[in-house]
């Protein structure tokens, strides 16, 4: 599912002429990111689940993450079979429907 993910992201700003830098994110202390697109100066922290009951919890590293990360943080998405909506604390699961197949 991960790999997916990673994929249709990296067509769609090839598909419009972009090429931004793309990264998976471990720090020492063993939080994660699947994927962080750097755009524009900023950092998009992506967490890819392939559950169909995404809960807050899903999204805890990327909260700790934009903490450590601070203002270079512009938006943190987990991107699941769940339906769309925010899961708290800014960070805003995407049907993975909703995002690629439109």
């Amino acid at each position: 599912f991960e790999t997916l993910i990673v994929t249709e992201i990296w067509k769609r700003f090839l598909h419009s002429g972009e090429r931004p830098s793309m990264y998976y994110l471990r720090t020492s202390n063993g939080l994660e990111s699947d994927v962080v697109v750097e755009w524009r100066q900023k950092l998009h922290l992506i967490e890819a689940k392939s559950t169909m009951t995404v809960m807050p919890r899903h999204g805890a590293a990327l909260l700790q993450l934009s903490q450590q990360l601070k203002s270079k943080v512009d938006s943190l998405t987990v991107i699941s079979s769940s339906i769309s909506g925010p899961l708290g604390g800014g960070v805003w699961n995407y049907n993975w429907a909703d995002v690629f197949l439109r």
